[in-house]
């Protein structure tokens, strides 16, 4: 979850249902009532899929020590929602 916390620069209550956030005896953490956290199960499998499907067959055989992951920051750089990409180089 700590992953996800750097990631997307977000707290548990945005994707768990809970009635304190900063208490998280108030949690429900086997909710499944709050959209992102669905969404999130979504860009899990995503990420997933990409490290390990599509990441080997572009480097079959990187060293451990530069083996490429891809992480929630990859994308989001601690923002809920990715920042959109810059605008193409002017030719």
């Amino acid at each position: 979850m700590m992953m996800m916390v750097r990631g997307l620069g977000v707290r548990c209550i945005t994707c768990h249902v809970g009635k304190e956030p900063d208490d998280l005896t108030t949690f429900d953490f086997q909710s499944d009532a709050k959209p992102n956290k669905l969404n999130a199960r979504l860009m899990l499998k995503m990420q997933n899929d990409i490290n390990q499907k599509t990441l080997p067959k572009l480097h079959p055989d990187p060293p451990d020590t530069e083996k490429p992951q891809v992480t929630c920051f990859t994308c989001h750089q601690k923002q809920l929602k990715p920042p959109a990409p810059p605008p193409p180089p002017a030719h």
